[in-house]
């Protein structure tokens, strides 16, 4: 964050960052096959594509949707190295294959939400118990990954250790920038990390390594969310009068967080079709402009009118409103129906 910022990443980390990777993190070396199918490309490809060529090894490109629909295609390809995601670890529990006769590593991104029960039945239903796993968390901005594990056959857990070679420290999680004063705290690369700059997820200490703790803010997958960048899409829909981004804290494994777009219409005729028109408009428009990791858990449209905050939507506003519950009431009860309507004829007129 924020989103639009560049960073600047010199060659040198992006170089030793990815050697790093290619021998620590996805065990390469000359004649192996790494495979990640529906990681994000944003996040993991750039530094795990220059990891894999400099190991000499192949990059084996597979989309998730042929993967999700056809998962005996892992059986095909060389793969020595996969990385398994949520979506495709439940395709595997439906269909289970026989492992990749030459996968010797699987991997998981750790900051995805970790439902333990499905990927134990990923480990049993596709005879990957003596395959060793890997967990990693990959940082664009960084080069390459900035923790990894150790790694375990058959074992699913949240721990982590800092990447080979990179000092860091941890500070207290208050924001207050000084560092930890337990084994718990924000992790922040050193010599040069900034704790407000730099620090974004939370490192609780277990032995040797390290439980991960979650993110300081609500964010998709360890991934920042791009709230203000959806909002201003969707309030140039007709129809539209502004809109804001919610997040709402979910009973998921893994402490997931949902994302709710609030979308503020005015006047609308009774029942369900205008809303149900705007909203698929609104869906049509984010998959078109802006693509599907754009699009937010849940859409609501309202015939209510925003309140504003400059020329803005408070989100601060939205987020009270929403989460005691008074903005649903609000949309279905008849006063504050007819008070927008006589709000959208005096604003007509």
């Amino acid at each position: 964050m924020p989103l639009a910022e560049p960073v600047d990443l010199p060659a040198s980390a992006a170089w030793q960052r990815a050697l790093h990777d290619a021998v620590v993190a996805y065990r390469l070396g000359p004649g192996d096959a790494l495979a990640l199918p529906g990681f994000h490309p944003q996040q993991h490809h750039p530094a795990a594509i220059l990891a894999t060529l400099l190991a000499g090894a192949t990059f084996v490109h597979l989309t998730p949707a042929d993967v999700l629909s056809r998962p005996a295609l892992l059986q095909e390809q060389p793969i020595t190295t996969l990385g398994i995601t949520p979506a495709l670890c439940e395709a595997l529990r439906k269909a289970p294959i026989a492992r990749p006769p030459k996968l010797r590593q699987w991997v998981r991104s750790v900051d995805e939400p970790l439902d333990w029960v499905a990927w134990n039945d990923l480990v049993k239903k596709n005879d990957l118990a003596g395959v060793p796993s890997t967990n990693l968390l990959v940082d664009a901005a960084a080069g390459g990954a900035v923790l990894f594990s150790t790694r375990r056959p058959g074992s699913v857990q949240a721990l982590a250790l800092p990447a080979a070679g990179q000092p860091y420290a941890l500070f207290d999680a208050t924001g207050s920038g000084e560092p930890a004063a337990g084994g718990a705290g924000i992790f922040v690369p050193m010599p040069d990390g900034d704790p407000k700059k730099d620090g974004w997820f939370v490192l609780a200490r277990r032995g040797t390594e390290f439980l991960w703790g979650g993110t300081l803010v609500p964010r998709r997958a360890g991934r920042a969310f791009p709230a203000a960048e959806l909002a201003e899409r969707v309030s140039e829909v007709p129809g539209i009068l502004g809109a804001c981004v919610v997040p709402i804290p979910t009973g998921d494994p893994g402490a997931r967080w949902a994302f709710v777009l609030l979308a503020f219409a005015g006047a609308l005729p009774d029942g369900t079709p205008a809303r149900a028109a705007l909203s698929d408009a609104i869906e049509a428009a984010i998959r078109e402009d802006l693509g599907e990791d754009f699009l937010p858990d849940r859409v609501t449209v309202l015939p209510l009118y925003p309140r504003m905050q400059g020329r803005k939507v408070d989100a601060a506003w939205c987020q009270r409103q929403y989460s005691s519950g008074f903005l649903a009431a609000k949309a279905q009860h008849p006063v504050f129906r007819r008070l927008a309507g006589l709000r959208g004829l005096v604003l007509g007129a």
